[in-house]
């Protein structure tokens, strides 16, 4: 059986059902007189039978009337709920994403950049709804070029078209070991020093070890290493374990019990910043969290 009638026919034929007018039931759904009348014309065709009696001074409704509304009313009833409860559901997810931000950071830069900036934004916003994800550097600029999340922060990546880099600081690369390193002076040391030194070093096809091999390279070293890892946290697992030497982001050893010493000549820096797509416009919330993360090196 085909249904030739709509959601807006079956509420117009409620309303009059209702208020026992056509006038109150045009007021009531913002609709002209004739239209309302029209909808329920159009019920009775295709039901075959009338639906109310009219007079100039009544309207009364027909049996036909009374057993639809009994059948239609929870269906409008439930429709309506409906309705209000996705249109509520909606409100409530809006509100929740202009209070939510999604972060995706390289580990290392967590405690020392992501954590100071993150206190002084929860006392200005209580409210807010933090997503952070540790990523690898390259995973950030990946999880920002996706949009899994708003902005990342890490090394400058070999940017994908469409990402932004806005740097906030260098960190430098140091040496950090579980003993004093005997040789080094005070808290330098020399890169001809480190061929003799157990070294755990990054893996390679990442950021940091892109950085010591063009290091070594100019000083006309031969990088020996004797562990590889990819992650500066495993690198730091190691030294404390006394297993070697490690070059590690300065910025990783906050909180680390541990000696460290600079390189110079190359003094190794890494560019650290956010990353951005491009095509999206930054929001309040976002300009805000960048500016504290500005001042939090």
């Amino acid at each position: 059986m085909r249904i030739n009638y709509d959601f807006g026919d079956l509420q117009a034929f409620l309303a009059v059902f209702e208020y026992l007018s056509f006038q109150r039931a045009s007021a009531e759904l913002d609709l002209s007189q004739s239209a309302i009348t029209r909808r329920v014309h159009k019920l009775e065709q295709v039901l075959g039978q009338p639906l109310f009696e009219r007079t100039t001074r009544r309207v009364t409704p027909t049996n036909t009337a009374k057993q639809l509304a009994i059948r239609v009313a929870p269906i409008i009833d439930a429709l309506h709920e409906t309705h209000l409860a996705i249109h509520d559901n909606s409100t409530a997810l809006a509100y929740q994403r202009q209070q939510t931000i999604r972060i995706a950071a390289v580990p290392t830069l967590i405690p020392g950049l992501l954590v100071p900036a993150l206190h002084r934004l929860r006392q200005e916003r209580p409210n807010l709804r933090i997503q952070i994800v540790d990523k690898s550097n390259h995973q950030v600029a990946q999880a920002v070029q996706s949009a899994e999340v708003d902005i990342g922060l890490g090394s400058m990546p070999v940017l994908d078209p469409g990402l932004d880099f806005t740097p906030i600081t260098d960190d430098r690369m140091v040496v950090t070991s579980q003993t004093p390193i005997a040789g080094a002076n005070d808290d330098m040391i020399d890169w001809s020093q480190l061929t003799n030194l157990p070294l755990i070093a990054p893996a390679k096809g990442t950021g940091n070890r892109l950085l010591l091999d063009e290091a070594f390279a100019r000083k006309r070293l031969q990088i020996q290493w004797h562990y590889e890892v990819g992650r500066s946290s495993t690198a730091l697992d190691l030294v404390r374990a006394g297993l070697g030497v490690a070059i590690v982001p300065k910025l990783s050893l906050i909180g680390a019990d541990l000696y460290a010493y600079y390189l110079s000549d190359p003094d190794l820096l890494r560019p650290i910043g956010i990353i951005h797509q491009q095509r999206l416009s930054v929001t309040p919330l976002i300009a805000e969290l960048i500016e504290m993360l500005k001042e939090a090196h």
